[in-house]
């Protein structure tokens, strides 16, 4: 936790593993991942230098519990430094987009329905909308290139 906390030092040799737990946070608020931390769903490098994620099965629950929402809201916002290359996705990311990348393709050919129905999409779309106004308060106050403070 102290390597996502503004101000606080982070070992050289760990700056890539801070920014890994750091896009974790966020892309769990995103998708509303709200089991990553029962245990199993990651792990990392033997050198301790990564961290590898899986398990997203409970990703994407429309409508989303209040209770769930607190849970991945309160995670996020164990960081307070992001990567900026993942922040400019974000900034990126809209339905269309989003709705591009979750259908299959046959060639040049869009098919089928998109991977998530409307409410989850809505649901994602509204936690990018949190998730940079968190990011942009952080900015606001400490400074772009402490709170992006990763590659």
């Amino acid at each position: 936790r102290p390597w996502l906390t503004l101000g606080e030092p982070i070992p050289e040799a760990k700056r890539a593993l801070a920014r890994d737990l750091s896009r974790m946070l966020a892309f769990d608020y995103l998708i509303a991942n709200w089991d990553r931390l029962s245990g199993g769903n990651m792990s990392g490098l033997e050198d301790g230098s990564r961290l590898l994620v899986r398990d997203h099965n409970v990703a994407f629950a429309a409508p989303l519990p209040e209770e769930v929402h607190a849970r991945v809201l309160g995670r996020l916002r164990f960081a307070q430094r992001f990567s900026r290359a993942f922040i400019e996705r974000v900034r990126r990311l809209d339905r269309e987009a989003l709705e591009r990348a979750l259908r299959g393709t046959e060639g040049e050919e869009e098919v089928g329905e998109p991977l998530l129905g409307p409410a989850q999409i809505a649901g994602v779309l509204e936690r990018r909308r949190v998730l940079l106004s968190y990011v942009g308060a952080l900015i606001d106050e400490h400074g772009e290139e402490a709170v992006l403070a990763f590659e």
